[in-house]
C-alpha cells in the first residue's frame, strides 16, 4: 500500500523528535592543550579573559566557535573558562592549541536540511513573479464587470488584511515561540529590527530601480511590485500581441510548480534532519512551543472562520448565517479532505449555485478569481508562521518588520497556486523579506500538512461568502 506524502513528513517528523530527544546534542568540544587532547562535555558557558571577559552562552558556543578559536590563537586574552553546573575549568591560553566542535551525525543533517531550504529558495522567486504576472495578466476585461470586479476585489482586498491582522495579534499576545530555553542571539540581523516604521522610506523602497537587481538581491516587496504592475499593464495591452508573453509566464509558473513537486519528494527525510537537529539543540521545549504554535494557528482560523466570515455575512449580505454555513459545508468537507482550493473548486460552484442561489453570472466571475487570489486562510498562517519562527530566533520585530509581512502575505496570498503545500514556497518569500533566518521553516512543515487543512477551508468558505456578498449588493443597485 502506498503511504500518503503527508504521511510520510508526518512520520519524518515523529521520527525527527524522537532521534532528537533521545540523542540529545551536547555540543561537545575538542580542545587541545599543549599535546593533550581533551572532550568537553555539558558546557553551560565559555569565558575568555584578560583586563574583561568575554562570555559565550551555551546557545552561542556552535555558532561562534570559529570566533571563538580566532582569539584564542590571537592570544589577546590570557585565559580560557570553562563553565559547568557548579564547577569551573580554567586553561592558559598560552597552552592551547585549538578548540573546535567535535563533529557528529547532526553535521549531516544540517546538510541535508539546508540543501532542502536551498532548493526552496531557489524556487521562490521564479514562482512569484510567474504567477502574479499570469494572475493579474489574465483578469480580462475589468470594464465588463466593472461593478462586480470592484467589489470582488475589495471584499477579498479587505478580508485578507483582516485574517493577516488578526493573525499578528494573536501570536504577538500568546507568543508561542518565546522561552528562555532556546535563544539564537548569535545570529547577526540588520539594524532595521528595531527601527521604526517609516511610511515614505517603505513606499519608496517598494519600486525598484532595476528589477533584475531585486531579483538578485531577493528583495521581495520590490520583485512583488513589479510583477503586479507588469500583469496590470499586460491586462490592458491588447490581447493578440501580449498572448505570447502570457503563455511563457503561464509555462513558467507550471514548470515552477512541477519543481515544488519533486522538491517536496525529499521533504520527509528533510523535515526528519531538520528537526531532529532543533529538537537536539533545543530539547522537549521546542516541542511545547511546536503545540502552542498549532493551537494559534487553528484558534486564529476558526476565529476567522465562525466568528469573522459570521459577522461579514451579517452585515452584508440577505442571507442568514445558518443558512450559509449550512449551504456551504459540503465544500468545506472537501477543502478539509484534500487541503486544495482548486480540488474544491467545482464543489464551491454546486454548494453556491444550488444550496445559496448564487446566479452563474456571480460565480464564474468570483469563484475562479477566489481561488487564485483569496487565500485568507494561507495568509494568517504566514503571518503567524513568521512571527513564530522569529520569535524561536530571539527576533523582536518592529512595526515596520510587521507592517511588510501584512503586505508581503497579502502579495503571497495573491501568487499563491491553488495546490497544496505552495504556501510553505511563499513562506519563504516572506522571511526573506523581514531578515528572519529560512532555516526556521524546517521547524514548522512537519506540521504543515495539519494546518493546510484548516486553512484551506477558511480560504473556500470565504469564496463562498464572497459569491452570496456580492450577489445581494448588486442585486440592490439594480
Amino acid at each position: 500500500m502506498k503511504i500518503p506524502f503527508h504521511f510520510k513528513v508526518l512520520i519524518g517528523f515523529i521520527l525527527g523528535i524522537l532521534f532528537g530527544l533521545y540523542f540529545k546534542n551536547d555540543k561537545v568540544l575538542e580542545i587541545k592543550i599543549n599535546e593533550d587532547v581533551k572532550i568537553i562535555k555539558d558546557i553551560e558557558s565559555i569565558s575568555l579573559c584578560s583586563h574583561e571577559c568575554l562570555e559565550f552562552k551555551q546557545a552561542e558556543i556552535k555558532k561562534e566557535i570559529i570566533n571563538l578559536d580566532k582569539k584564542i590563537k590571537s592570544k589577546d586574552f590570557k585565559t580560557l573558562s570553562f563553565k559547568f553546573s557548579g564547577r569551573e575549568e580554567i586553561f592558559s591560553i598560552q597552552d592551547i592549541k585549538y578548540l573546535k566542535v567535535k563533529k557528529n551525525i547532526y553535521d549531516l543533517f544540517e546538510v541535508i536540511g539546508k540543501i532542502f531550504i536551498r532548493l526552496l529558495q531557489m524556487i521562490s522567486v521564479p514562482l512569484v513573479v510567474a504567477s502574479l504576472i499570469s494572475g493579474v495578466g489574465s483578469i480580462g476585461d475589468m470594464n465588463k464587470f466593472k461593478k462586480m470586479a470592484f467589489l470582488t476585489f475589495s471584499f477579498y482586498f479587505v478580508s485578507t488584511v483582516a485574517a493577516i491582522v488578526l493573525g499578528l495579534v494573536l501570536v504577538n499576545l500568546f507568543k508561542p515561540g518565546v522561552s528562555d530555553s532556546f535563544t539564537a542571539s548569535s545570529f547577526a540581523f540588520s539594524s532595521a529590527v528595531n527601527a521604526g516604521f517609516d511610511l515614505k522610506t517603505f513606499l519608496i523602497d517598494m519600486v525598484p530601480q532595476n528589477p533584475f537587481k531585486a531579483i538578485a538581491e531577493n528583495n521581495m516587496l520590490q520583485i512583488i511590485f513589479f510583477s503586479i504592475f507588469v500583469g496590470v499593464v499586460l491586462n490592458s495591452s491588447d490581447k493578440e500581441k501580449v498572448k505570447t508573453f502570457l503563455s511563457l509566464t503561464d509555462t513558467v509558473s507550471e514548470i515552477m510548480i512541477k519543481i515544488v513537486i519533486n522538491v517536496m519528494k525529499i521533504a520527509p527525510m528533510a523535515v526528519f534532519c531538520l528537526i531532529s537537529s532543533v529538537i537536539a539543540d533545543a530539547g522537549s521545549d521546542m516541542i511545547r512551543k511546536m503545540f502552542f504554535y498549532m493551537g494559534v494557528v487553528i484558534g486564529g482560523l476558526l476565529i476567522y472562520l465562525f466568528g469573522f466570515y459570521s459577522i461579514y455575512i451579517k452585515f452584508l449580505s440577505k442571507t442568514s448565517v445558518f443558512e450559509f454555513f449550512k449551504g456551504v459545508k459540503d465544500v468545506m468537507a472537501v477543502a478539509f479532505g484534500t487541503s486544495s482550493s482548486a480540488a474544491a473548486l467545482p464543489v464551491n460552484f454546486e454548494c453556491c449555485e444550488q444550496n445559496l442561489k448564487v446566479p452563474k453570472s456571480v460565480t464564474g466571475f468570483v469563484l475562479p478569481l477566489g481561488a487564485t487570489v483569496n487565500m485568507n486562510g494561507t495568509a494568517m498562517y504566514q503571518a503567524i508562521a513568521a512571527v513564530f519562527i522569529a520569535q524561536i530566533y530571539g527576533i523582536n520585530l518592529s512595526l515596520y518588520q510587521q507592517t511588510v509581512i501584512v503586505v508581503m502575505a497579502v502579495a503571497a496570498a495573491v501568487g499563491s497556486s491553488p495546490i497544496p503545500g505552495v504556501g510553505i514556497i511563499m513562506l519563504v518569500m516572506i522571511l526573506n523579506s523581514v531578515n528572519i533566518p529560512i532555516d526556521g521553516i524546517g521547524i514548522i512543515i512537519g506540521v504543515d500538512r495539519i494546518l493546510d487543512m484548516f486553512r484551506t477551508v477558511v480560504n473556500v468558505t470565504g469564496d463562498s461568502a464572497a459569491c452570496v456578498i456580492i450577489k445581494d449588493r448588486i442585486s440592490e443597485t439594480k
